[in-house]
């Protein structure tokens, strides 16, 4: 015996919220750090993760690093790079 059940509610559903995208600064850090790697590798990286509540940058399989040192390591790559 199936009973049909109807549900007698004017309860708008809630919202699904969108996420965020990552901020500015840590897309413009990202492509400099490809750019830099690029020049010294000569490979690109695969792509990267923010994480927002550590605000860490995941690239590849990395722990994650900051805004601050992903820049660094852009520095240090583009000093290797002879650029």
């Amino acid at each position: 015996m199936t009973m049909e059940y109807r549900i007698d509610s004017h309860v708008k559903p809630p919202k699904v919220r969108k996420q965020r995208k990552c901020p500015p600064a840590v897309n413009l850090a990202f492509e400099a750090y490809s750019k830099a790697y690029k020049l010294v590798y000569g490979v690109t990286p695969d792509g990267f993760t923010y994480d927002k509540a550590t605000k860490f940058i995941h690239v590849g399989n990395s722990a994650g690093v900051s805004v601050m040192r992903l820049k660094e390591l852009t520095r240090q790559l583009t000093l290797r790079g002879g650029a």
